[in-house]
């Protein structure tokens, strides 16, 4: 993020969050993230949130299904 508050590029480009995610990073975000219920987004941002959150909301629950599992399965 710069001094003024911009994390896009000139053109509005946001390919630097772009990288492979292996399951250690994905593990970490999500251990980081579990407990988040409330984000603050501008105005710009909201957009690109909802358009993409409208499809992965119905595959949310599938997800952490998934990881429930993995989890459980690590412990035994």
């Amino acid at each position: 993020m710069s001094v003024d508050g911009y994390i896009a590029g000139p053109n509005g480009e946001m390919d630097w969050m772009v990288w492979d995610w292996d399951d250690k990073l994905k593990n970490y975000v999500f251990e980081l993230t579990e407990s988040v219920d409330t984000i603050i987004l501008g105005r710009k941002m909201t957009d690109g949130f909802i358009s993409l959150w409208s499809d992965v909301i119905p595959n949310l629950m599938t997800r952490h299904q998934s990881i429930d599992r993995m989890r459980l399965q690590k412990r035994c």
